[in-house]
């Protein structure tokens, strides 16, 4: 409940601080001293939109403060959820800086406007005459009649189960979006992957093609060189040849002495490794062939490997593999689209099975309900003055399953003996919504804890007894909540608990908007006022007397 609301530097408030009562309260004042200043303020801790137009003096910030009571607005998750801080009494706060600059706070912890707007949405539910647009809304309706099934639990588990249901739904038409996708993508990358199958990567790879390409290519001048460097080492001069001739003559004297002999081993083992090095140009001179078409052969694999490589941007062989590998893993994923979007059907339809059935239950739970509904209703109307008047809720099947079931919901109404049940808007005048608003809320509290409701001049077009058991209802509304009236009606201002006037007054040329808790005497004589255009008589002030006594 909203327990109290500060204004600064608003519109026509310098300051001012109200503190509200518990169950049915009321504010009244004339035509224009500020009553709708003050639900602008308090919409703005509601999360509306600033206007740096309202604030008062353009030299300072407007600040508006709300103090709510919400330990039984089961609202801790809420804060948890938002990383609040959670207090019972709960503080909201709007300021709005001169350059009109908005910021919004919870407990003094900085939010944005979002969130303000879910929190203070489930706090404080403001209604006015014209406000009936919610008689239209299927979920409104949908949540008054659930909120009185008894088995919440079927409806909590339907909710979860749907959640996952319309997961599900949009996980599978993702999965058909990839599967249409994939249909190309398959096309191209099994062209890819035939482009890779013409050559052999691994051979490439393993028998080191480049290495061997360079062989072929140059095959003649290397073995031309090979040749030459082979006469070098074994031609009449040659290397081996003189080697040789100069290990015989220091053999000649390697008994001289150490040093001859170390001499000797030293040109021996040179011989030596030079003979192997002669064997090994041999060996390459008799590897190397002049193979033409084999060179024409790896010329062309060389030629496809490089192709590959440009086409895939990579360098290297090893690269080009792991691209190969990639496209191989792409078209086995791609087959596995269709086994997941099989396996996802499976879950949806056995979903869908155990929703129906769920489904179909609420929907009989909701029809046994309905009339009790529309008889409570007729009920409240006929205190209101509308004897003849009915409200029918319209259940009908509908064909897809939806978060509220199988079923489709709508409100009619029929104000006249006689007449057709119609869309409200259609029959219905702005005093006849009202007393239809006024009843389904009433219906709403029966089994729900609503938040604070302000109504507007929900009273508009009425008078008289009907205003009177208008008043009623919003008393016996006050006993489970708080309600806050703003009304012209002496009968609706009577049956409130606490009583607020809002009046101007001026000061140092300057009109200021301010609200007063009346007194019991106070109240006698604005009632008085209100009975007599605010001409107080004896008369009005007994028949204001008359009024609070009932």
């Amino acid at each position: 409940m909203l327990l109290e609301l500060d204004i600064k530097n608003y519109a026509l408030i310098d300051h001012l601080h109200i503190n509200f009562a518990d169950g049915f309260s009321v504010i009244t004042g004339e035509t224009g001293s500020g009553k709708s200043i003050l639900l602008g303020a308090l919409s703005l801790i509601l999360g509306e939109r600033a206007d740096a137009k309202s604030i008062r003096d353009k030299g300072q910030k407007c600040i508006i403060e709300g103090v709510f009571h919400i330990s039984s607005n089961e609202l801790t998750p809420f804060f948890m959820d938002n990383d609040l801080d959670y207090e019972q009494n709960t503080i909201i706060r709007r300021e709005i800086s001169p350059q009109g600059k908005s910021r919004a706070f919870i407990n003094d912890t900085p939010v944005s406007l979002s969130i303000l707007k879910s929190l203070s949405e489930q706090l404080i539910d403001i209604h006015s005459q014209h406000a009936t647009l919610l008689l239209t809304d299927k979920n409104f309706i949908f949540n008054l009649i659930d909120n009185q099934i008894k088995n919440q639990d079927l409806l909590e588990t339907y909710h979860q189960d749907f959640l996952v249901y319309q997961l599900k739904s949009a996980e599978l038409k993702e999965l058909h979006l990839k599967e249409q996708q994939s249909v190309a993508d398959k096309n191209y990358n099994e062209f890819l992957l035939t482009e890779f199958e013409n050559v052999d990567l691994n051979t490439a790879l393993a028998d080191d093609i480049e290495t061997e390409f360079n062989l072929l290519s140059n095959a003649e001048d290397l073995k031309k060189i090979l040749f030459q460097c082979q006469e070098y080492f074994n031609g009449p001069n040659g290397i081996i040849t003189t080697l040789q001739n100069v290990s015989n003559e220091i053999g000649k004297i390697q008994q001289v002495g150490k040093p001859f002999k170390e001499l000797a081993e030293r040109i021996n083992s040179t011989l030596i490794e030079i003979q192997d090095i002669e064997s090994e140009l041999v060996r390459q001179d008799e590897r190397i062939e002049v193979d033409n078409q084999k060179l024409n052969q790896i010329e062309n694999v060389l030629s496809k490997i490089n192709a590959l490589l440009k086409k895939h941007n990579v360098i290297t062989i090893e690269e080009l593999c792991k691209v190969k590998d990639q496209i191989e893993t792409k078209l086995q994923s791609i087959g596995s689209i269709s086994e997941e979007i099989t396996k996802t059907e499976t879950e949806i339809k056995q979903l869908k099975t155990v929703l129906i059935s769920k489904a179909k239950e609420i929907s009989t739970l909701r029809k046994s309900i309905i009339p009790k509904l529309e008889g409570n209703a007729k009920n409240l109307l006929s205190q209101m003055k509308m004897a003849s008047a009915e409200i029918q809720f319209k259940l009908s099947h509908c064909e897809e399953l939806n978060k509220h079931g199988i079923d489709n919901i709508e409100l009619l109404a029929k104000t006249n003996l006689g007449g057709n049940f119609e869309v409200l808007k259609k029959i219905a005048s702005g005093g006849e919504s009202s007393r239809i608003m006024l009843a389904i809320k009433s219906l709403q509290t029966q089994h729900k804890s609503l938040p604070t409701i302000i109504f507007d001049e929900i009273d508009t077009g009425v008078s008289g007894e009907v205003a009177t058991n208008m008043g009623s209802i919003m008393q016996k509304l006050g006993k489970t909540m708080q309600v806050i009236s703003i009304t012209h009606l002496p009968q609706i201002a009577s049956k409130g608990k606490s009583h607020y006037k809002v009046f101007k007054t001026e000061a140092n040329k300057t009109t200021l908007t301010q609200i007063d808790l009346l007194s019991d005497k106070d109240r006698i004589t604005e009632i008085a006022q209100m009975l007599s255009s605010n001409k107080v008589t004896q008369a009005s002030i007994e028949n204001a007397k008359e009024l609070l006594r009932n």
